[in-house]
């Protein structure tokens, strides 16, 4: 985990954060780790990243204020997803902006949609990378596939709670053989990229 000085923080909000990932996050990625070595600017930039109710309520919460306790679950919910030791990574953040309308949806489900856009659109082969999509519209494309195509999508790619599944475990749970499966992503993958 990258290092950073906490100077820019006031001693009142290193402890906030500190007690923040200690309670809701420790067991993910904080246990045993001293306030020194948490990167509190990227740590932010994470919380700025979670839709307006759940930063606000995380906000809240820091401050000692009353939150409500299903939008601080919810966001509690991505970060620990996500796990934090990975949002530090600033491609990552990058990644997860790219999608236009990001903070309509938990985090895990963002990256969910960003794996799922680079399959499709070629961004792993080229240097598109920074090109921006909107989640909403490739909802709506998924939604007019046959069932059986956006099952096996919402399992391989996450895009129901940011679980990802592996072809072999989409197949097991959708009583698929693995051949089928991948074949399945293959026609919708080139579908999706059609539409777009």
């Amino acid at each position: 985990m990258k290092v950073e000085s906490s100077s820019n923080f006031s001693k009142k909000e290193v402890n906030a954060l500190y007690n923040f990932c200690e309670e809701f996050l420790g067991r993910y990625s904080f246990k045993g780790v001293s306030k020194e070595t948490i990167n509190f600017s990227n740590l932010v930039n994470a919380i700025n990243l979670l839709p307006k109710k759940e930063r606000e309520n995380v906000y809240l919460y820091l401050s000692g204020k009353r939150y409500s306790d299903k939008y601080l679950s919810r966001a509690v919910f991505s970060l620990r997803t996500v796990k934090l030791r990975f949002m530090y990574d600033q491609v990552l953040i990058a990644c997860i902006r790219r999608a236009t309308d990001y903070q309509n949806y938990e985090l895990p489900i963002v990256l969910g949609y960003v794996r799922l856009y680079d399959s499709f659109s070629g961004c792993l082969h080229d240097d598109s990378i920074s090109k921006e999509f909107t989640i909403s519209k490739i909802e709506h494309i998924i939604n007019m596939l046959p069932s059986y195509m956006t099952d096996v999508l919402d399992l391989h790619y996450g895009l129901i709670d940011g679980r990802q599944f592996s072809i072999k475990k989409v197949s097991r749970e959708l009583n698929l053989n693995v051949e089928t499966c991948k074949q399945i992503i293959s026609n919708a993958l080139i579908l999706l990229r059609n539409y777009c």
